[in-house]
């Protein structure tokens, strides 16, 4: 059975004319989506009719406009709409259970990741109660199954994913990348490292090759922009889902709260705790030596273990 059935091909946008609140909205996700990728590179003038496009889309969104104001925010959208077109419309317009699959997955393999890197500094209570837990018997809890085909697709569309980042019209050979894209924006998910993953979890055999990022390295580096960086974009990946995850669940109550010991407010916050724990550090613990031991023994608070250090 195809895993990837429920993800249905995206049909192109309703005419703006007839296109009810939530549907415009819909445009409005598409830009954010492309605008928050790290690599959408367009031209000058095109950026300026993308954000014509966006504000005209504000217009019949936002308060009550004029005959006239929707009128003219009609037209824009449908010159923009336009000019998107490589011999048909572009089908940008996903369907609510597409969406909400590859979600699930998203969140799954984030909170996969999260619970890899932050599993050692779980409180004893709850990683003893999560081994118990079904969901830590799971064959396939990274669900390769789900995205090995994905990749697979992945990989067939880049060539013209490429492209729509520059600023070409190849929106339809690519859908599998703008599904991506819309619910990595819609997620708070970094764009890169949630292609390294796929790529992972794509690999032969069980093994999953995961980025390597450890926090411990940032604080022995002194590194407290990247430490900063690293817990925002963590704390912006927790899914809100009340699934467990390896026996672990709650995630933004359990695993936040208690593993990182208070240190999940905003990047300031973090930042003036790194703070805190690169002042405790002499420099001379190198990794593997000194100073590991706290780190990778019993379940402990690693706020504090940083800072005693």
């Amino acid at each position: 059975m195809n895993p990837l059935r429920y993800l249905a091909p995206p049909r192109p946008f309703t005419d703006i004319s007839t296109s009810t609140t939530k549907e415009i909205k819909e445009r409005i996700c598409y830009v954010d989506a492309m605008k928050a990728n790290p690599h959408f590179k367009i031209s000058e003038d095109r950026d300026e009719a993308l954000f014509d496009y966006l504000e005209s889309c504000h217009t019949l969104t936002n308060g009550s406009p004029t005959n006239e104001e929707r009128q003219a925010a009609q037209a824009c959208i449908r010159e923009y709409e336009k000019s998107l077109e490589n011999n048909e419309p572009a089908r940008l317009s996903f369907d609510l259970a597409t969406k909400v699959k590859l979600g699930e997955e998203l969140d799954n393999l984030w909170n996969m990741w999260l619970f890899n890197r932050y599993e050692k500094y779980l409180p004893e209570d709850i990683a003893k109660a999560a081994k118990s837990h079904p969901s830590s018997q799971v064959s396939d809890p990274w669900h390769k199954a789900f995205w090995t085909p994905f990749s697979g697709r992945l990989e067939a569309e880049k060539a013209s994913f490429d492209k729509v980042l520059v600023g070409q019209n190849y929106h339809n050979d690519c859908p599998t990348f703008l599904l991506l894209a819309l619910l990595c924006e819609r997620h708070s998910l970094d764009w890169d490292e949630t292609l390294q993953l796929i790529k992972a979890c794509a690999s032969e055999g069980d093994k999953v090759d995961l980025p390597a990022v450890d926090l411990v390295d940032f604080l022995k580096k002194r590194d407290v922009a990247g430490l900063a960086t690293r817990l925002d974009r963590d704390e912006a990946s927790i899914s809100l889902s009340t699934e467990y995850i390896m026996g672990v669940g709650s995630w933004s109550g359990r695993l936040l709260s208690s593993s990182l010991g208070g240190m999940h407010g905003t990047k300031s916050d973090a930042i003036g705790v790194a703070g805190e724990g690169l002042d405790g550090l002499d420099g001379e613990h190198e990794h593997g030596k000194e100073g590991d031991e706290d780190l990778e023994g019993d379940h402990v608070d690693w706020r504090e273990t940083f800072i005693s250090n």
